[in-house]
């Protein structure tokens, strides 16, 4: 007999399954979203170091407005907090958070380019706990009001881009 946890456990790859399924019956084809990635975004999958390379040089490179040079530096500093949100996972042991974080992280940077990295944060949610655990501890209580300081800044600048049109997050 089936026990509810392990029934549980099958509904993650059920659902995935489901997609698929979805996908190819509306659109004929199992893999339409990368088809749709690589059409729409000339996004397809590569080796990591060829995703850094890639997005250093939409920084570099004359953007049409400062709100996608704004985005596009913010992808890599995303990607950087990302690395060293995962090193702290790993330091401290912990593997379930590591693992849910670290798949998501191998799909943003086995991308074509970092693109959503700042956004995709927000279902990484172990990296928040990781943050609160570490900004709690006592002689850190002042990074309470830089963490939210920043964070406000961001926000206020992605609601900005958002709002004027251009490509927020």
């Amino acid at each position: 007999m089936l026990r509810a946890e392990t029934f549980a456990l099958t509904l993650p790859v059920l659902s995935v399954v489901g997609y698929f399924a979805w996908l190819h019956a509306r659109t004929g084809h199992w893999d339409a979203w990368m088809r749709a990635q690589r059409i729409g975004w000339q996004r397809g999958t590569v080796w990591p170091w060829q995703t850094l390379r890639e997005s250093i040089a939409h920084v570099r490179q004359p953007a049409p407005n400062l709100a996608v040079h704004f985005q596009s530096a913010m992808e890599l500093v995303f990607a950087a907090l990302y690395i060293a949100f995962l090193i702290a996972l790993a330091r401290r042991r912990r593997w379930p958070e590591l693992t849910y974080v670290g798949l998501g992280v191998a799909a943003l940077f086995t991308s074509s380019f970092y693109q959503s990295v700042p956004r995709s944060m927000l279902i990484a949610f172990p990296v928040f706990l990781v943050i609160g655990e570490w900004v709690t501890a006592t002689p850190r209580r002042w990074l309470v009001a830089v963490i939210a300081a920043s964070s406000a800044a961001v926000l206020a600048v992605n609601v900005a881009c958002f709002v004027r049109g251009y490509f927020a997050g």
